[in-house]
């Protein structure tokens, strides 16, 4: 299993148009996508599987974004479950 994780910021005014958090003046917000393995990366995004995928309408409202996607192995896909934070 491989994640494609790729950033970006918008303006607080666009804060709607994509899941984020705050970060300073701008609101970032990251995206990771799971894929089976390089194979499938390449038919998703074609021969340069690392070039960002930005839907069309999405330079309009995004202050950056990150030029290409970054892959990992994923080790571990078990459902993690909320715990209370441990008291130190």
């Amino acid at each position: 299993m491989i994640c494609r994780i790729w950033r970006g910021r918008t303006a607080h005014d666009n804060v709607d148009a994509y899941p984020s958090i705050a970060f300073g003046e701008d609101i970032q917000f990251t995206t990771l996508m799971l894929f089976d393995g390089l194979d499938a990366i390449c038919a998703f995004m074609g021969k340069d599987r690392a070039v960002s995928h930005v839907a069309a309408a999405a330079p309009a409202v995004l202050a950056h974004v990150d030029e290409r996607a970054t892959h990992h192995g994923a080790l571990n896909r078990r459902l993690q479950i909320s715990t209370p934070p441990i008291q130190l």
